[in-house]
């Protein structure tokens, strides 16, 4: 459990894996703003 944990950590920290989390947080973020307000 240790192990993957920080493996994650790893691949967390990498930008391009940084940049496509956010795109996708951003993504849902936009639609879930888009629904509230109909």
């Amino acid at each position: 459990m240790l192990a993957l944990n920080r493996d994650a950590l790893l691949l967390a920290r990498s930008p391009v894996t940084i940049l496509q989390a956010a795109t996708v947080h951003w993504r849902e973020a936009r639609r879930r703003l888009s629904t509230s307000r109909r």
